[in-house]
């Protein structure tokens, strides 16, 4: 523990929040995302977070600035804020996980602003007074890893929430490390911002408490996959250096200023999150409350580890407006959002259309707290969020209890928190049919109208590979390969390839609507006739002699959104396998295994 710091009336015992190794970079890009973000877009298409201007908040640790020589600060400049500062080894990992070169998942930043602890309370919150936070642009995202326990946390965390609404600032903090309750009463209590965690689970959760405003909210909001809440919170603030990016750069995004709004980039990072398995909200699976939860998020990992990809998916797919009413409604898309206002006692309305067996849908909805000018106090609505099954006459169905039998698997279709700023739904294997989203205020007595993001993601289901290849003349078995999702509209790439085919040979990718098992060729035919083939190309690989150093890659996307197979629908269940010439087996032709998907929207 660090040396006490005098802080205006209370007094503030800071420390950094861990010191560990840092964890394998490519770990990161995989459990984060980053893989399948520049997988999906294409390497070098993916955000960077260039441009956007960051933050780092540090306890002083013999110094509070990453260390301006390491190899992966490379071209980036510090703004030391809290006067001259010898490297810390703490700010150094921290930064590397945030912004650097190699470990971040965001290396594009190239301006840090830099902050000692207790300096940055006093020199950006101005203390616990009435002063208002300092206008820091063009900074756009602050990280801070490090803890505090302080008699002023009411008064300086107000002014924290009122410096994110006002400036429109993403603010991060970590929580504690170690196990059992919250113990840090500082920046991971922020209604505004989000608190950050560890994937495994090896940090303080519970509760807000300890006299804070707003007892009883959950903490964290989402995990990252760093060997301490000093990496794992940097890691989430990247991550919301990529999406802010996003929203200044894409042609449509960039003409919408509430593409980058801190409640909307938090809540479409908790709505892209990854749910892993023993993931729960506390909704009941069986009995009257099945699928209502008035605790949206897990007790431990909050909405769970985070998932650029999926997060990137959902703010590119663009805002898209609710009605006021459940009746006459156009389907929105799959994934999307929205930043709507709305009044107490008020209802909006977004038509989902679901014609085929859906893995999950996340929705969120996500508010700032409005704190007083005068910092002495605040207003917050009380909103729920709830998926109902609309019927032939455009009624609302109720999914909780016996009415979502048979509708969706497990997890929770109404998230109504009496405390939180946040509201969350996680809706397991959801079958066909109509349903709409709503969100609801109550007549909370505030009087005030409020703005609210709001985020969902539908995603189709992943392709599956089964049935068996054909062990080829050099003694391969060749392998199907899926890349992205099948959907009749995104634009996102969907790939089916395959590898350890023989080199230099033709092939085809062939498909059908059933399954099959059939002996042909000396392999298997796993789709049932009739069958569509696609055109013929040669698989490439080393020069002869034979090996099996083939590929093929066919562009499904293009073939379905093309209109060249009237069967290519929503809902079509399709088996694709590849066919290939292999002269020297008794066929003189090979087979690889096969893939199944459905089409989704």
């Amino acid at each position: 523990m660090l040396p006490s710091h005098a802080l205006c009336a209370g007094v503030l015992a800071l420390a950094s929040l861990a010191l560990a190794p840092a964890a394998p970079a490519q770990s990161i890009a995989d459990q984060s995302g980053l893989t399948d973000l520049i997988e999906r877009l294409g390497d070098g298409n993916q955000p960077t977070g260039a441009g956007v201007v960051v933050a780092q908040i540090e306890a002083f640790s013999g110094g509070y600035v990453p260390d301006p020589g390491h190899a992966e600060f490379a071209g980036k400049t510090f703004n030391l804020r809290s006067g001259a500062s010898s490297p810390s080894s703490h700010a150094t990992t921290a930064g590397r996980h945030y912004f650097g070169l190699i470990t971040g998942l965001s290396p594009g930043p190239v301006e840090i602003w830099c902050w000692e602890a207790s300096h940055w309370m006093s020199n950006f919150l101005k203390g616990t007074g009435t002063i208002p936070p300092l206008n820091v642009w063009p900074v756009k995202i602050m990280s801070n890893s490090w803890i505090s326990s302080s008699s002023s946390n009411n008064k300086l965390l107000r002014k924290l929430d009122y410096g994110i609404s006002d400036q429109g600032l993403v603010v991060t903090g970590g929580v504690n490390n170690g196990t059992g309750v919250l113990s840090s009463t500082m920046t991971c209590h922020m209604f505004n911002g989000m608190a950050v965690g560890r994937s495994d689970g090896s940090h303080r959760s519970g509760v807000t408490g300890f006299g804070i405003d707003g007892p009883g909210r959950m903490k964290p909001e989402i995990v990252a996959p760093g060997t301490a809440t000093s990496w794992a919170t940097p890691l989430v603030a990247g991550a919301a250096s990529l999406l802010v990016e996003t929203a200044r750069t894409d042609p449509v995004l960039s003409t919408l200023p509430e593409a980058e709004r801190p409640d909307l980039l938090k809540g479409i990072l908790m709505c892209g999150a990854e749910k892993r398995a023993g993931w729960s909200n506390g909704a009941p699976a069986t009995g009257p409350e099945r699928g209502l939860t008035l605790t949206p998020l897990d007790a431990v990992f909050g909405a769970d580890e985070i998932d650029v990809n999926q997060s990137h998916w959902i703010l590119t797919c663009g805002a898209q407006a609710p009605g006021s009413v459940h009746t006459g409604l156009s389907p929105t898309g799959h994934r999307g959002w929205a930043v709507v206002p709305i009044d107490e006692g008020q209802s909006r309305y977004w038509l989902i259309e679901n014609l085929s067996t859906k893995p999950l849908l996340d929705a969120t909805a996500v508010w700032n707290r409005e704190v007083f000018g005068d910092f002495k106090g605040y207003l917050m609505p009380d909103l729920s969020l709830r998926l109902w099954a609309l019927d032939g006459q455009e009624n609302l169905v109720s999914l909780v209890g016996d009415g979502g039998l048979g509708v969706f698997a497990g997890g929770n279709v109404a998230s109504e928190s009496p405390v939180a700023n946040v509201e969350l739904l996680h809706v397991e294997d959801l079958e066909p049919g109509t349903y709409v989203l709503e969100l609801e205020r109550v007549s909370d007595g505030s009087f005030v109208g409020w703005e609210v993001a709001v985020a969902w993601n539908l995603p189709c289901a992943a392709p599956e590979v089964y049935c068996t290849a054909k062990l080829n003349s050099q003694g391969c078995a060749p392998a199907i390969e899926a890349s992205g999702l099948p959907s009749a509209t995104d634009p996102n790439r969907f790939e089916i390839g395959a590898s350890g085919v023989i080199n230099n040979k033709n092939g085809l990718l062939f498909y059908g609507y059933a399954p099959a098992a059939l002996p042909f060729q000396g392999g298997w035919l796993c789709a049932a006739p009739p069958l569509r083939r696609t055109g013929v190309q040669g698989s490439g690989g080393n020069p002869p002699p034979d090996d099996c150093s083939g590929t093929y890659l066919f562009d499904m996307r293009a073939h379905i959104q093309g209109g060249v197979d009237a069967q290519l629908v929503p809902g079509a269940g399709v088996f694709a396998q590849w066919w290939y010439r292999d002269p020297a087996s008794a066929s003189t032709t090979g087979l690889t295994d096969a893939v199944s998907f459905t089409l989704c929207q």
